[in-house]
């Protein structure tokens, strides 16, 4: 959890803001208010500091390394080419090919930008391209060019560090360090290396070495500042020695065993490590600050304005947040939880406005990335709403909306990127916010119903206020109050809300201090319902039913089908088609999201429907389209506009959906978001896909390419792609992952086998006594298996329960279960183990031989077939039909030459 531990007094550091990136390789560089990140998908980005918006993305080659920046930024690739980008835009200015992949970023000195590649050569270039040296090194390289005091600085594999002039490239000198671990760091007069256990500092001028310390573990991390040389190691100790001669000035512990980096910077050092980042004293080693990551942290490095910090293919930046509110009527700072885990914080104020107030509200919420919404409203001196102003910004997407209320008509204008929607509605006077409402209402202390403006939707919606009296939270007075059917607010007698809580969705808001509130922790959330049995995989998926165990409204069809029962409810989900009577007409125009009128949505729907003799073959060819070209990647934001996905090329669900339901759009088509749940494994997992109207409803999932679903995409809502229609679908999905903490699979039919929970149940209890050598326990829950519905295993239980009973000497009662098997399942798996298995307990020897004869003429290929010649020959033998004998050996011999069965002299002739 960030600790709390402002270097100012007024000062509380927070989570800025979080991207996806997809694995930063190496720290950025920066320059003024951007900081330059290279991943390893082959991606460079500017990123604007303040917010984390990229001002330019560039895309290259696979594991790009990099950058470095000097007015021009410079990145390499793996293919061995280095780019020179303007800083300013991304523009390529220059590209040269290099001997050998680009392996570690290049670094700027006084000649320009040094390069090594992984074939031993190091480069530089000045800004225009132009290369002013190379050098070939007799090893290969094992870290970076370093440059300080008119040497690059490289480390190789042979264990020798080796210091080129910058100028002309000339070997100045060469240290035989041993295998380096960690640097190498310039310090002044000094280079300073990690070699194992050992610390190690160098001249600079010569390559000797001033002195050697060894520390323990594997030292992976260096760093110097002023008179002081600081190390890491991978014990979790972080070391502070004097720069003269090495010895200790104090040590800290800063986690477990890991990997650990280190950096420091005005005053203070920088460690990350597998359990996150932190920020020490470089006077004392006490630890400053510390943020946990769920995954191991690749670096932290200081920025304007905070910390940046790579972990989980997440970038976040932490920092000093400095709020907006300046001279409050009143405040709430309180922190967001979801099913008892924090997931991000609010922040609402009043301040006195022209004619009325002024009501704002910050939300951050930082479950699965970063988002920040933002709501302005002003009001009359009655507190009704006249104008309000908010945005929504996730990465680099940000979408706004303006209102004005004016004699009860709301004009509302909504931007998304490269698009423009205004509506008005007759709405009527209206309150802007919740929190206004409950301060009103505990000044009145009376029940009533307000309209309010539901901000996000920008809908109205009439809300009962009722006071249930007093009331105590944490052993503190306050006053109770139910908002609708779903709230309960405890405040207190000033109208401060002291907690918030949903009960349908699991959802609190509870006050706490501003530096409470603002404490990041990562949500570490199970956004999927865990179910009893392990589904088939789901495009085989041709009926399920499920029992859950809270009822909620779902769509119920032809396709799925939905009854409540005893308190629960069972959704059963076909492959039909849903005969769905909802009007296409509302779901044709454009939307926030859905950018259906841009040119470039236009002219890729045209071409795809082009020649098209039915609406359907077009919608056809966008499902095609949108499966082959988009890209099952991370977004960094998680929910991307049409256009944002076209000019991406990637996304995961939500992205291919909205495209394809865009396109259908263009085309004339109908058609809308599904949101639901996925059957994967033991879990249902969200999921969106879509629907088309081509004649009636069609199920459409562009993730996996499918026109027609399969049964395992259960509905939790059919909705149009946006502001409006969106929220109230993730509610429902919000409410179903929030009340399902598990779901019973009643039934599954995939691939014409019908499964069942308890029938899959006795089979592993079957297997599990039958390991421990207990073979009549075994024998009875076979039984219990075969007298369920036929099911997938009814076959192998029937087989298994026979040969159990062989084993047992019960020859009789086994040779009954084998051909019941036979008769009732003449076409499962197990027929030819039956066959085979009764023609080796039969005391019968001719019935043994109609038993192998049927074996090897009616599955040929079966690996019990060449067995059944072998034995049918030795039976044939034993009866004196040497004749046949020989037959069925000929047989063996040429259906199975390369069976072990078959006989020397055969095989020889």
């Amino acid at each position: 959890m960030l600790a709390a531990v402002p270097s100012q007094a007024d000062e509380i550091w927070t989570l800025l803001w979080c991207r996806w990136m997809g694995t930063p390789l190496w720290p950025p560089v920066t320059s003024d208010d951007t900081a330059f990140v290279a991943s390893a998908g082959g991606e460079v980005y500017a990123l604007r500091l303040r917010e984390g918006v990229a001002i330019w993305k560039f895309g290259a080659g696979r594991m790009m390394a990099g950058p470095a920046s000097e007015g021009v930024v410079y990145v390499g690739d793996v293919g061995g080419n280095l780019y020179g980008l303007e800083g300013s835009s991304g523009k390529v200015l220059w590209t040269r090919s290099l001997w050998g992949d680009v392996r570690f970023p290049p670094t700027c000195g006084p000649s320009g930008a040094y390069v090594v590649t992984g074939t031993g050569l190091l480069y530089v270039f000045d800004r225009k391209g132009n290369e002013r040296w190379r050098v070939r090194i007799p090893s290969i390289p094992s870290s970076g060019p370093a440059v300080a005091g008119g040497f690059v600085l490289i480390t190789c594999s042979d264990g020798g560090l080796r210091a080129y002039c910058t100028e002309e490239g000339r070997l100045a000198w060469i240290s035989d360090v041993g295998k380096v671990t960690a640097g190498p760091i310039p310090a002044g007069d000094f280079v300073l290396v990690g070699c194992g256990g050992y610390a190690k500092a160098l001249r600079l001028d010569d390559g000797g070495i001033a002195w050697s310390r060894f520390l323990g573990g594997r030292v992976t991390g260096a760093a110097s500042f002023a008179a002081e040389a600081f190390f890491v190691t991978s014990a979790g100790w972080a070391y502070c020695l004097d720069m003269a001669d090495g010895k200790p000035v104090w040590k800290e512990k800063v986690g477990p065993v890991g990997d650990y980096g280190l950096g420091a910077s005005g005053g203070k050092l920088y460690v990350w490590g597998p359990e996150g980042a932190s920020i020490l004293s470089s006077k004392g080693g006490e630890i400053l600050r510390r943020w946990s990551t769920v995954e191991p942290a690749r670096w932290a490095y200081p920025v304007p304005g905070g910390v940046l910090v790579s972990a989980g293919g997440f970038l976040y930046l932490f920092g000093p947040l400095h709020p907006r509110s300046r001279n409050p009527i009143w405040q709430e700072w309180a922190e967001v939880r979801y099913k008892g885990v924090k997931v991000g914080y609010r922040h609402t104020w009043a301040e006195g406005g022209s004619t009325g107030l002024v009501v704002s509200t910050d939300e951050v919420n930082w479950q699965n990335g970063f988002r920040r919404t933002s709501f302005r409203a002003l009001t009359d001196s009655s507190y009704i709403l006249r104008e309000l102003e908010g945005e929504c910004r996730e990465a680099d997407q940000l979408l706004t909306v303006e209102v004005k209320v004016d004699s009860g008509l709301l004009i509302a204008e909504r931007r998304g990127p490269e698009v423009v929607l205004r509506d008005t509605f007759d709405v009527g006077p209206l309150v802007p916010s919740f929190a206004l409402i409950r301060h009103l209402a505990v000044d009145s202390f009376s029940d009533s119903a307000v309209r309010v403006l539901d901000v996000r939707r920008l809908v109205p919606v009439e809300e009962s206020i009722s006071f249930s009296g007093p009331d105590t939270l944490d052993g503190v007075g306050c006053l109770r109050i139910e908002v609708g059917e779903e709230l309960t607010v405890w405040t207190e007698g000033s109208g401060r809300v002291l907690r918030i809580w949903s009960p349908l969705f699991k959802e609190e808001v509870r006050s706490v201090p501003p530096e409470e509130a603002l404490a990041w922790k990562p949500p570490e959330l199970s956004l999927a319902v865990p179910l009893d049995l392990e589904l088939p995989p789901f495009r085989k998926v041709g009926e399920l039913t499920l029992r859950f165990p809270y009822p909620i409204e779902l769509p119920s069809d032809a396709r799925q089908e939905v009854r409540r029962s005893e308190g629960c409810l069972e959704v059963k989900v076909t492959q039909s088609l849903p005969e769905d009577t909802t009007s296409p007409r509302p779901y044709l125009g454009p939307t926030v999201f859905l950018q259906t009128e841009h040119p470039e949505i236009l002219k890729l729907a045209k071409g795809l429907s082009e020649g098209s003799k039915d609406p359907e073959e077009g919608v056809r060819m966008a499902l095609d389209w949108v499966y082959s070209h988009i890209r099952p990647e991370e977004t960094a934001a998680k929910f991307l506009t049409a256009l944002e996905v076209l000019r991406e090329g990637r996304g995961a669900c939500t992205e291919h959906s909205v495209l394809f339901v865009a396109l259908c759009r263009a085309m004339g088509v109908p058609a809308r978001a599904a949101l639901g749940l996925l059957g994967a494994g033991r879990e249902l997992v969200p999921h969106m896909w879509a629907q088309v109207h081509v004649g009636t409803w069609v199920d459409v999932d562009p993730s996996y390419g499918q026109f027609g679903v399969d049964g395992a995409h259960i509905a939790l809502a059919y909705v149009d792609v946006s502001l409006r229609d969106l929220p109230e679908a993730e509610r429902v999905l919000q409410m179903a992952l929030a009340n399902w903490d598990t779901a019973e699979v009643v039934k599954v039919r995939a691939d014409g086998d019908t499964y069942l929970p308890e029938a899959e149940i006795l089979w592993k209890e079957a297997d599990e006594a039958e390991q421990s050598f207990k073979d009549e326990e075994a024998i009875s829950l076979l039984r219990k298996l075969i007298s369920l519905p036929e099911n997938r295993l009814t076959a192998p239980a029937m087989y298994r329960l026979g040969v159990l009973l062989v084993r047992k000497g019960r020859k009789e009662e086994a040779e009954g279960q084998l051909l019941k098997l036979l008769d009732e399942f003449p076409g499962s798996e197990e027929v030819d183990d039956a066959l085979y298995k009764l023609a080796e307990i039969s005391d019968d020897k001719r019935r043994a031989l109609k038993f192998l004869r049927r074996l090897v003429e009616e599955f040929p290929d079966s690996p019990l077939a060449d067995d059944a010649l072998h034995r049918e020959a030795g039976i044939y033998r034993r009866l004196g039909e040497g004749e046949e004998a020989e037959r069925a050996l000929r047989l063996l011999s040429e259906r199975y030459p390369d069976s072990p069965w078959v006989p020397r002299d055969i095989r020889r002739r």
